[in-house]
């Protein structure tokens, strides 16, 4: 009796089981299950909502059950401004899609962006916003330069100093542009440390009563320094190469 029981268990078990598959091949794609609303969770800056709809509306042809959130997830993110996208399917017509899109911190090789975390992304240059600091370096580099920046604007926040542009070579050497047109040579090593020995000096640049336009760190026992209209020594106008003055 009890082999009785479990046998009718385990036989409706498989014909509830070949029910539901029947259900599946049956209704996947079919306008019986209409997709009636398509919800999006965002508001878009850099992102056509034209071009969003474009991408999406393929999508819901086919109806709720063979909506393809991993393929139309893949195609968004082609979308260069796009950081992140979620899609949820909502019984039993909606369809809602959360998109985030990049936060540009700096200006990346004049080419490319970098978000907050010192991830590069690639948007036309005319989407560009503007007055983003300007910073260059190996692309493998990046995170570490970003991080090195924001500790920099640190240690010059006081001083009323911030970072327009910072470059590093292919030498790994650094070189910074502040507001007001001041240039700092920090060299290839100890980069924060030669901050913050011209913020131990710059109280006495300051009393010269001077426009600096060059601060050259990269020396053991002291500094050069370039102040407005004045020749820059040759010496370290060889050294410092391409960099803008």
């Amino acid at each position: 009796m009890n082999f009785f029981i479990l046998y009718q268990k385990i036989l409706s078990f498989l014909l509830l089981l070949i029910i539901s598959c029947w259900l599946v091949l049956t209704f996947e794609g079919h306008p019986t299950f209409p997709i009636k609303k398509i919800k999006v969770v965002t508001s878009f800056i850099h992102i056509d909502p034209k071009k969003i709809q474009q991408i999406i509306s393929p999508y819901t042809k086919n109806g709720f059950f063979a909506f393809q959130s991993q393929g139309l997830a893949k195609e968004l993110m082609l979308l260069p401004w796009l950081y992140n996208v979620s899609i949820q399917k909502l019984w039993p017509n909606v369809i809602e899609i959360t998109f985030k899109e990049q936060t540009a911190f700096a200006e990346w090789n004049g080419s490319a962006l970098l978000n907050p975390d010192g991830d590069i992304f690639y948007p036309p240059k005319d989407t560009f916003p503007e007055n983003l600091p300007k910073l260059s370096g190996k692309n493998s580099e990046a995170k570490n330069i970003l991080q090195t920046f924001l500790e920099m604007n640190k240690l010059l926040k006081p001083l009323k100093y911030s970072i327009s542009e910072l470059r590093v070579d292919d030498e790994n050497t650094w070189y910074l542009t502040l507001n007001y047109d001041l240039n700092l040579l920090l060299g290839q090593k100890d980069v924060l440390s030669r901050l913050k020995l011209f913020i131990t000096i710059y109280p006495k640049i300051k009393h010269e009563k001077k426009k600096p336009t060059i601060v050259d760190l990269r020396y053991k026992n002291g500094v050069a320094i370039k102040w407005d209209d004045e020749q820059l020594p040759k010496k370290t106008k060889t050294i410092i190469k391409n960099f803008k003055i």
